[in-house]
């Protein structure tokens, strides 16, 4: 509700001071009032408010009108803020189901690491061991002991020369034991640099798939990024309706305050008037009877001035008398049994009777 119509409002509501103690004014207070004056102006109020209470209602029902829209928006912007919510859940759900798969595989990349660098160790320590060895030493010095042998054991030779070929082949067959032994650490050398191939191997597939799995999480913390933007533009725009939906509560629940005002003020302007109509009509009463009163005395006067100057009555006055209980029973009983001097005084008594009568209570009138 704007500022100017509430001040127009607030000044509708407030009455002048006449009207005002009108309003709280007794019944017998109300008489010393120009009721006339006051009745036009309470009229003249009442279609004020009337009129306001028109527009007021136009207002509200346009107000209402704006609520239903605004709460309409904001709902369907709240539905939407859910629905995306509800994805980002998933997205993050499925974020993260993947981290804890990454997690997974650097961890077993880790492992790999620790399996490449404790073998890759152990064949530096073997390599420095097997350094020199020659495998061709072994299969030429097995052959030089086989043909040795043969030779002790084919030839007939002197002691000598077959001890001195003995001696030879010990040192030989010791130092084939060396290098036999050598070539079954370079055959485990060997197998460890396949392993440690395999390791790498394993490695760099591993390191080809955490990058697609770095890519898709980059993917989703984008979707998400681009979700969590849009559900806080629906969110804003849901809380400015949401804004306005209080806004235009606020202003129907001022409206409908100002109206339950206006109807008070109303009810009590149309009780107010509702008296001045009755005091009104028991004025317009007592004065129709004070008329009646000055018409009935003035007849009854013209009558008893006609009676005494030519002694009779004739039939509108018989009828006027009788009409306003004049001439009663005991009057007419009177006049049968009397002569005609004494119904004359009789009919003379009974019009000043009457005369007395109406002036009485003309006074007791005045004095209430």
């Amino acid at each position: 509700m704007t500022d100017e119509l509430l001040g127009g409002i607030n000044e509708s509501l407030t009455l002048p001071e006449e009207l005002r103690r009108a309003i709280e004014a007794s019944p017998e207070e109300l008489v010393d009032t120009d009721l006339r004056k006051v009745s036009r102006e309470l009229s003249k109020k009442f279609n004020e408010l009337r009129e306001l209470t028109k527009l007021l209602i136009e207002q509200r029902k346009e107000k209402i009108a704006v609520l239903k829209d605004e709460r309409n928006k904001r709902d369907e912007l709240n539905e939407k803020v859910k629905e995306v919510a509800q994805a980002i859940r998933q997205l993050r759900e499925r974020r993260r189901e993947l981290q804890q798969f990454i997690n997974d595989k650097k961890n077993e990349g880790n492992q790999l690491r620790n399996k490449i660098k404790e073998l890759s160790e152990k064949i530096k320590l073997l390599e420095q061991e097997l350094k020199g060895f020659n495998k061709r030493e072994l299969k030429r010095l097995e052959a030089n002991i086989e043909r040795l042998e043969w030779a002790l054991q084919t030839q007939s030779l002197p002691d000598i020369i077959e001890r001195r070929l003995t001696e030879r082949i010990l040192r030989m067959s010791e130092r084939l034991k060396e290098l036999r032994e050598k070539e079954e650490k370079w055959k485990e050398l060997v197998k460890m640099k396949q392993e440690l191939d395999q390791y790498r191997m394993d490695l760099n597939a591993l390191r080809r798939s955490l990058a697609i799995y770095y890519d898709e999480r980059r993917k989703l913390d984008e979707k998400i990024a681009e979700l969590v933007k849009i559900r806080d533009e629906r969110k804003n725009e849901a809380d400015k309706h949401h804004h306005q939906v209080q806004e235009l509560r606020n202003e129907i629940e001022a409206i409908n305050e100002k109206l339950s005002e206006i109807r008070e003020l109303r009810n009590k302007i149309m009780q107010t008037l509702r008296r001045i109509s009755k005091l009104r009509e028991e004025q317009e009463e007592i004065r129709r009877k004070e008329e009646l009163k000055r018409i009935i005395s003035a007849r009854l006067k013209e009558i008893q001035e006609k009676f005494i100057a030519q002694g009779k009555l004739d039939y509108e006055d018989l009828e006027f008398l009788v009409e306003h209980g004049l001439l009663t029973d005991d009057l007419l009983e009177r006049m049968m049994s009397v002569g005609e001097e004494e119904q004359t005084e009789a009919i003379l008594e009974q019009l000043e009777e009457g005369l007395s009568k109406e002036k009485d209570e003309d006074k007791n009138q005045d004095e209430t």
